[in-house]
């Protein structure tokens, strides 16, 4: 899945000097914000991908790890520079390791 999420499949579009343009695409990041992860489980640095447990945890995601396109330093996600940081979830691919 990619976020934010575009109108179409793979087409994204946005008007740099109309903030309305993607100001959608940045609240769909919002959930990402760590204020908004404070129910999840801080799991250390390798349980996210190793877990082995027969019970699975939510762990946080900490997007400072994601540097520039994470949000902290720039709220907007790059979108007002016309360079925009697109995600893309990767949690239903089974035996992926970052």
């Amino acid at each position: 899945m990619v976020f934010p999420k575009s109108v179409t499949a793979v087409e994204y579009s946005f008007n740099l000097s109309d903030p309305d343009s993607y100001k959608g695409y940045i609240e769909d990041l919002k959930p990402y914000d760590l204020e908004e992860q404070k129910n999840l489980t801080v799991c250390p640095d390798e349980v996210p991908f190793e877990q082995r447990s027969p019970i699975y945890v939510a762990c946080q995601f900490f997007t400072v790890l994601l540097q520039a396109c994470g949000g902290v330093d720039d709220s907007e996600f790059g979108y007002t520079r016309g360079k925009p940081c697109i995600h893309v979830k990767t949690n239903r691919v089974i035996e992926l390791k970052p």
